[in-house]
């Protein structure tokens, strides 16, 4: 349904987040992750790369300027 399609789901590491990029993963979407921490990122990917190699993840606080400009992440989304 969402084959060729990206997403970037900010809070993905866990709570509704999670599950909203576990949808997006099991419809065919590239999914880019952001949580606040490295760890957070870490075994969340491990957990939903365990289905598909179409999830990523950056360490980004979204009530930081500096942190949304890493936000960036047309490249991995169209590869």
């Amino acid at each position: 349904m969402l084959s060729g399609k990206g997403a970037v789901v900010t809070g993905g590491a866990r709570g509704i987040g999670f599950a909203i990029a576990q949808e997006l993963i099991s419809q065919g979407a590239k999914v880019v992750i952001c949580s606040r921490t490295e760890s957070e990122v870490q075994n969340t990917l491990k957990i939903l790369n365990k289905k598909s190699q179409f999830a990523f993840g950056i360490v980004c606080d979204v009530s930081r300027l500096i942190d949304c400009k890493k936000l960036k992440i047309r490249k991995k989304l169209s590869h």
